[in-house]
C-alpha cells in the first residue's frame, strides 16, 4: 500500500525549501487542469455534500429569483468599484 497523505506531508516537510517549492508547483499544476473524469467526480462529491447539508438543515435554501437578484447586486456593486 502507498503512503498516506499524512506520511507524504511529513516527508515533504523534510525537503529543502527549493525542493518543497518545486513539489508545490507540480502539485498545483496537477489540480489546475483536472481531466473530464476528475472534474465530474469533483462535481459529484460536491453535490453529494450539498445534499447532505440540505437534508440536515445546515444550508438555507432560497428561491432562484432571490439568488439571481443577490448575484446581480454583487456584480453591480463590483462593477461600480471598477
Amino acid at each position: 500500500m502507498g503512503m498516506s497523505q499524512i506520511e507524504v506531508e511529513q516527508a515533504a516537510l523534510q525537503l529543502s525549501i527549493k525542493d518543497r517549492a518545486s513539489l508545490a508547483q507540480k502539485l498545483l499544476e496537477s489540480i489546475e487542469q483536472p481531466n473530464e473524469n476528475e472534474l465530474q467526480e469533483l462535481w459529484l462529491v460536491g453535490i453529494g455534500e450539498r445534499i447532505k447539508r440540505v437534508e440536515r438543515n445546515e444550508d438555507k435554501l432560497i428561491p432562484f429569483a432571490q439568488a439571481l437578484a443577490q448575484a446581480k447586486a454583487v456584480i453591480a456593486k463590483t462593477n461600480a468599484r471598477d
